[in-house]
């Protein structure tokens, strides 16, 4: 079970830090 939570914690992190990138992309662009 904590284990799960861990990867859960970890896939979380990763989305969020995609979403930063797209953020920052389309400031850029504009």
């Amino acid at each position: 079970m904590n284990r799960y939570k861990k990867m859960l914690k970890n896939k979380k992190g990763k989305s969020r830090q995609k979403n930063e990138q797209k953020k920052k992309g389309k400031k850029r662009m504009e």
